[in-house]
């Protein structure tokens, strides 16, 4: 794990979780974010310690600790002869021999040791290594690396033991309930099982070439059967157990002449080309040309290249994402929705610019205040809607798709946000710092995106889960991945009883974010408290 871990902006800062965390005492767990050193001995059948006690570099990915060793020493030799136990004490007290002791009045657990052999654990450990020790990285790092390579050096991994009386957390704290209402996300620290992860990157790895792993339950076990699924509960209520995600992969990508959705040049879009929107808005393909003719031509001719384009202006076009143009057949709504998005990371992303999830911390109240103001102007939410244009004729190629109006962004911006060359300022958003384990919740209100992968040495690796609160339609399910779950996945209508109409329902969500979280409203409660 890299040592300091941490987002761009501290606006997002808050505590983590952690499946294995929660075994370990406080001390242990700080002392593993913030040491240098452990110090190690392995334990003999007898159960005494070994003569051999020795300080040690060391890295730790949020479950087991790795250390690269001599192949002779006995730290290496042990587990080839059955003595697969240890015991680590945590911190730097200088070396073991000179401290007089003291190294055992460190932070202790113990663990199970084995030797790791696989040479793809070995280039992740090396890089933990590097970003951890950059300074002597220089010296040793050659030494490691060719010694793994010949095997005079050792990758060995011990593996804390859990105690007993561990429970998985279930619930966020009050702290990371405060974050989350006030930034409109919180970060979970190693909250995924190693297990999982590591079977989720082995079908990725192992995936043929244009194979779906949507509905792969490799996927679908990141929340299923992770943490994920009793602390969302407690947050906020039951929801359905998806059966499909986003399998959110971004090969590394140099910026491109191309005009994006928002009307403008790849290359030209700051922040690694992030559009920030909410989810729920159709998407078009973008004119790779300047486009000529009035507004409404425009409109007309972009909408005539969508399934059912022939139509015109209808609920019944679809997106090329699959989503409607509109959710409900009154054309008031042209935003399909849900309650929270879980992000789960499944490589390291702690380096800005290898294409992580972009947020805009707080904008998720800005966006609740306009649908609002939409609701009580006129009742139509979303684009087309109040303040809401679909398309930015004056962006570069003369149609910009608005995924986010002005009326948001513009509160987000001062006199030192970067423009593009049109002098158009844009908001500075919030790259989701994480690492394999970790994942990232958020209400469905916050402005967000992927940006691009320009600086990775690898394709980043998001898996993407949309829920929703049971209480909206109870017999209706949501599968984990659509973001307009008030239609089909496919944009088809729906059966509802008389009596409910799921638009409305949508609308009140929408104006009321937090209506559906059943485990904030004790924090919502004193947040708006102190707001009056």
């Amino acid at each position: 794990m890299i040592k300091r871990r941490t987002f761009m902006q501290a606006a997002l800062a808050g505590a983590g979780l952690s499946w294995l965390h929660t075994s370990l005492a406080g001390d242990v767990r700080t002392s593993l974010q913030e040491s240098d050193l452990v110090y190690i001995t392995s334990i003999k059948s007898n159960g005494d310690e070994s003569r051999c006690q020795a300080e040690i570099w060391f890295v730790w990915d949020g479950s087991d600790i790795y250390v690269c060793t001599a192949s002779e020493s006995w730290r290496a030799r042990a587990p080839q002869l059955g003595l697969d136990r240890a015991r680590i004490w945590v911190g730097d007290v200088g070396n073991w021999q000179s401290s007089d002791g003291k190294y055992k009045a460190l932070p202790a657990i113990e663990a199970t040791v084995s030797l790791i052999s696989d040479p793809d654990a070995h280039t992740r450990a090396l890089e933990k290594f590097g970003a951890k020790y950059p300074v002597g990285w220089v010296r040793y790092g050659p030494s490691f690396k060719d010694g793994l390579a010949d095997g005079s050096r050792s990758l060995i991994r011990y593996r804390p033991h859990i105690s007993e009386e561990a429970t998985m957390p279930t619930t966020l704290t009050p702290d990371q309930k405060r974050t989350l209402y006030r930034d409109g996300c919180v970060i979970l620290r190693d909250i995924i099982p190693s297990d999982l992860v590591e079977a989720a990157l082995r079908r990725l790895h192992d995936a043929k070439k244009g194979e779906s792993l949507h509905g792969d339950e490799a996927m679908t076990n990141l929340v299923n059967s992770s943490p994920v699924t009793p602390i969302m509960t407690e947050a906020m209520g039951s929801f359905d157990p998806p059966i499909a995600c986003q399998v959110g992969v971004l090969p590394v990508t140099k910026p491109g002449d191309h005009f994006n959705e928002r009307g403008y040049r790849d290359r030209d879009m700051p922040h690694f080309g992030t559009i920030l929107h909410v989810d729920g808005n159709i998407s078009i393909a973008p004119p790779q040309e300047r486009i000529q003719g009035t507004p409404d031509e425009i409109y007309k001719r972009q909408i005539a290249t969508l399934p059912k384009g022939h139509l015109g202006r209808s609920a019944d076009v679809i997106g090329r994402n699959l989503v409607p143009l509109f959710q409900d057949p009154e054309m008031t709504l042209a935003v399909g929705s849900f309650t929270a998005f879980a992000f789960v990371c499944l490589n390291e992303q702690t380096t800005p610019g290898c294409g992580q999830t972009s947020v805009l911390p707080g904008g998720h109240h800005a966006v609740e205040k306009l649908f609002r103001h939409q609701r009580s102007v006129n009742n139509c939410l979303g684009a087309e809607g109040p303040d809401w244009p679909r398309f930015d004729y004056d962006a570069p190629n003369g149609c910009g798709l608005v995924h986010l109006p002005d009326v948001i962004l513009d509160q987000f911006v001062d006199d030192d946000s970067e423009r593009t060359l049109d002098g158009k300022r844009w908001p500075q958003p919030t790259q989701v710092m994480m690492s394999p384990g970790d994942a990232c919740i958020t209400v469905y209100q916050i402005p967000h995106a992927g940006s691009r992968n320009e600086r990775g040495t690898e394709s980043r690796k998001n898996i993407i889960f949309r829920l929703r609160a049971k209480k909206r339609q109870p017999d209706k399910m949501v599968n984990g991945v659509s973001d307009h779950p008030d239609r089909g996945q496919l944009g088809e209508w729906l059966e509802y009883e008389e009596g409910n109409n799921p638009w409305e329902r949508s609308k009140e969500a929408l104006c009321n974010m937090w209506d559906e979280w059943d485990g904030m409203q004790d924090i919502v409660a004193e947040a708006q408290a102190r707001q009056e």
